[in-house]
């Protein structure tokens, strides 16, 4: 019985305490686990010390994001885009926030797909 609730204990430890539950099935993952990803948003700030009131910002929905190695992949992606400081994915809007100096919607958008995602508008 001792070992029941040993593995009890170690199913409920590996499940997400708060959350948003994903399977991954996009072309960048081999495999179609699930990933537990935080409902709080996935921020990146490329130059250090960036105040970002003094940015542009745009406004992306994204197609795809599934987990954290997909918006990471995205990330990969924007930081060779000229001009971009910062991103913010918003989990349950599928929104990706964008910040830096003349903004190019278009190379933004490219750099998305180029990393295997699509971007909606």
């Amino acid at each position: 019985m001792r070992w029941i609730a040993v593995l009890v204990a170690g199913i409920l430890a590996t499940l997400p305490i708060s959350g948003v539950y994903a399977n991954c099935k996009g072309e960048k993952h081999k495999d179609t686990h699930a990933h537990t990803v935080s409902v709080a948003p996935y921020f990146s700030v490329f130059v250090e010390g960036a105040d970002l009131s003094s940015y542009d910002s745009e406004a992306f929905k994204l197609k795809g994001i599934m987990c954290q190695t997909c918006i990471k992949n995205v990330e990969k992606a924007l930081r060779k885009v000229d001009g971009v400081v910062a991103i913010k994915y918003h989990w349950e809007e599928k929104k990706l926030e964008v910040w830096g100096k003349d903004l190019n919607r278009e190379k933004i958008k490219e750099a998305v797909e180029s990393a295997g995602y699509g971007v909606e508008s």
